[in-house]
């Protein structure tokens, strides 16, 4: 069948949604074309003369390995690479594993899900970040690290713990000389790191349970660049998944462009320099821990300092307006959102055509669950600088988080032509590190879910 013939097939739409029914893929809701790509391919592999017949092979699976199985591996996408979004990496080191170590002294345990894991990069990422830098600490801990994804080969790959030179790219030379086995234009993980991990498959959409290692629930729970493919109802279902798996005082760590803090209501969000991850906190937790001992050596990646608010600064003398935006950017960073929120006010009340003034505020707000006022916030941002592309992106989520998809799609186009004459690898204003390509490729995942 040609891919005209396949959109047009009479049964075409009712096997497309329920595909999408089980896996959550809205991705494809939208993109008749890519879907009927893959789905040409598993037509002739079946074999299989027609839509209808493919649909009901897909209801009756004769068991697992299945034809749903080989239609995921053709729907999703497995490029991932070692260390992939550094500052959640930098976060991990700095606060939240000391944080959890401290909580579990007692126990000795650690428990961790790399949720939509593809082909295994991130666990043994994090695999590596335990062993690397936390050896001591963890002696006669019992770790357990889970990844999961609904796509068998990727989990094949994963166990094989076999990667090409760009699974590496973001590695330095001597780690990945300490932590692979070169094997001709191949790259193994050596044991130490792969005995950590363990992969098993699981549906976010289909399995609401978590996939407790002896019953036992998680201390940390990593899903990125997975929620971005679902619809806001199945994001909303996988953040309860989360919450429940989670222990208390547990962390979870979502992409950049997954934040959504009406979705994620059941967590607190907690914002650090470089990035946002959300907590399982209820008031009968304390909030400090016992202090952790320096990590045992020094890591490879450059540290991020997550240090307290600097609130001292604010009384010095004629502070500049680039200073004061700093300190409100600690204070958030620190939690103390209500405090950051003033500030920026102050900031703004001295110019209202402060740019970073608005949209730190705009952030804050989101935080804070005040929508409407981030959201317009977002748009004085944009009326002051109009080549402000995170006012863009960040006031494109707000949209389609309310449903305005519409006004979602106007500010993912405002965002990429702010970033089209701009260098790839060129920081973006008030992005904390975050380059062009990233936040090109974030407003560009965002657009094709929701339909240009």
């Amino acid at each position: 069948m040609t891919l005209r013939q396949i959109v047009s097939d009479p049964s075409y739409q009712a096997l497309k949604q329920y595909v999408l029914s089980q896996t959550g893929l809205e991705y494809y809701a939208n993109r008749d074309e890519d879907f009927a790509a893959r789905l040409k391919r598993r037509l002739s592999a079946a074999p299989i003369a027609d839509c209808r017949n493919y649909l009901a092979a897909l209801e009756k699976p004769a068991g697992r390995p299945n034809e749903m199985d080989a239609l995921v591996g053709e729907l999703t996408i497995g490029e991932t690479y070692f260390f992939r979004e550094e500052e959640h990496f930098d976060l991990l080191r700095s606060t939240i594993l000391p944080d959890l170590i401290g909580r579990n002294r007692e126990t000795r345990r650690l428990r961790i899900w790399s949720a939509g894991c593809a082909t295994g990069a991130e666990p043994y990422s994090i695999a590596i970040l335990l062993q690397r830098h936390f050896p001591n600490l963890l002696r006669d801990w019992e770790v357990f690290i889970v990844g999961t994804d609904i796509n068998l080969d990727f989990l094949e790959q994963a166990r094989a713990g076999n990667f090409s030179k760009w699974a590496l790219r973001d590695m330095p030379p001597e780690m990945q000389a300490a932590c692979f086995v070169q094997n001709e234009s191949r790259w193994v993980l050596r044991d130490e790191y792969r005995r950590l991990v363990e992969f098993r498959y699981h549906n976010l959409v289909l399995e609401p349970d978590p996939p407790f290692p002896d019953g036992l629930s998680f201390d940390l729970v990593v899903c990125r660049n997975v929620l971005i493919y679902f619809s806001q109802e199945r994001i909303r279902e996988a953040a309860g998944t989360f919450f429940r798996a989670l222990a208390p005082a547990g962390w979870l760590l979502i992409g950049h462009a997954e934040h959504n803090t009406a979705l994620f209501s059941e967590f607190e969000p907690v914002q650090f320099a470089s990035t946002t991850a959300y907590r399982k906190e209820p008031s009968s937790v304390p909030a400090a821990v016992l202090p952790v001992a320096a990590p045992d050596i020094a890591f490879d990646l450059p540290p991020v300092l997550v240090e307290p608010a600097r609130v001292a600064a604010i009384a010095e003398p004629a502070p500049s307006p680039a200073v004061l935006l700093g300190e409100a950017r600690h204070l958030a960073d620190g939690g103390k959102l209500a405090d950051a929120a003033a500030l920026c006010r102050r900031l703004i009340a001295q110019d209202p055509l402060n740019a970073g003034a608005r949209l730190t505020l705009g952030l804050v707000l989101e935080h804070m669950g005040a929508v409407t006022e981030a959201a317009a916030e977002l748009q004085k941002a944009i009326y002051a600088d109009r080549e402000i592309a995170l006012a863009h992106y960040h006031l494109g989520t707000l949209r389609q988080s309310a449903g305005d998809l519409e006004a979602a799609r106007k500010a993912f186009r405002n965002a990429l032509e702010v970033l089209r004459p701009l260098a790839h690898d060129e920081p973006v204003a008030y992005g904390d590190g975050i380059r062009v390509s990233e936040l090109s490729e974030l407003a560009r995942m965002h657009q094709e879910t929701i339909g240009r």
